[in-house]
């Protein structure tokens, strides 16, 4: 009973992936049927353009609040097609207004492999409000019961920056976290503004004498990350002996769903960057 919001990606046991149907297209998720390249996933939206259905014929999920369009503007969709040269067509409409809308259309050019389309919205009215996404398959020919596939509907930004700040200790703190019996973390004056790293402020972390060798800290972002675009995760450290472990982890809201990754720094008493 859960309701769709942005990004789409089908793998949620409590969304409603309800899709309105028209012109004798059909969709429905179903178990992704080519789990290759650049879609391991296990869910993906199926569409089947059945034999004679209207050359417009399509699907549409209903999203549980407007599209924000005030950063992002381009939608980006994985897509698995019988045939190459298909053309895709991506719309947004109105919840209630059906003329209030805007589409892109996008060719496939491949067959029977996944492929990322993008479909650029940067000269849609931002004024209006639209909360409907629709997807057309073979858009302007009949259909011939030929079945299509699709997933992870996102909308990124026009221009993807090289990197995003996550955290640098600058503005407000954030609240951290502490666990395994080491002291608070503290946000203070940079004590080495050299080097990497000229920067007023830091975060200094004292790992107890007698702590938990698994002892560290968390602290939540008011965003999620932006692990569609970016990949890496780059950190400042000082430390004052060399060849120690630092792990990095990413938990989301819950800690149901957690990822690590360990880097041995190299440096003693001066600034370094891990990624």
């Amino acid at each position: 009973s859960d309701p769709v919001n942005l990004p789409v990606g089908f793998e949620s046991f409590t969304v409603n992936y309800a899709f309105v149907n028209f012109g004798n297209a059909y969709s429905s998720v179903v178990d992704n049927p080519d789990i290759s390249g650049i879609n391991t996933s296990a869910r993906v939206g199926q569409t089947v353009k059945a034999a004679g259905a209207e050359i417009w014929a399509g699907s549409f999920l209903t999203l549980g609040n407007p599209i924000n369009f005030s950063t992002n503007t381009v939608f980006k969709v994985k897509v698995w097609s019988p045939k190459a040269d298909a053309v895709v067509k991506l719309k947004v409409e109105n919840l209630t207004n059906g003329e209030i809308g805007y589409e892109i259309d996008a060719k496939t050019t491949v067959s029977g492999q996944w492929e990322e389309l993008s479909f650029d919205f940067s000269a849609i009215d931002k004024n209006q409000e639209y909360q409907k996404v629709v997807i057309f398959f073979d858009f302007g020919n009949t259909g011939d019961d030929a079945t299509y596939y699709f997933d992870d509907i996102k909308l990124v930004p026009a221009t993807i920056p090289s990197s995003l700040m996550v955290q640098n200790f600058e503005g407000d703190a954030p609240e951290f976290t502490v666990f395994g019996n080491i002291a608070p973390v503290e946000i203070i004056d940079n004590p080495d503004a050299s080097g990497l790293n000229t920067t007023a402020r830091v975060a200094r972390m004292e790992k107890s004498s007698g702590s938990e060798m698994w002892a560290g800290s968390f602290f939540e972002t008011n965003t999620p990350l932006d692990l569609d675009n970016f990949s890496n995760i780059i950190v400042k450290i000082w430390a004052p002996k060399s060849g120690i472990v630092v792990k990095l982890k990413l938990e989301n809201a819950d800690a149901s769903v957690t990822y690590e990754v360990d880097v041995t720094n190299t440096m003693t008493n001066s600034w370094e960057e891990l990624v």
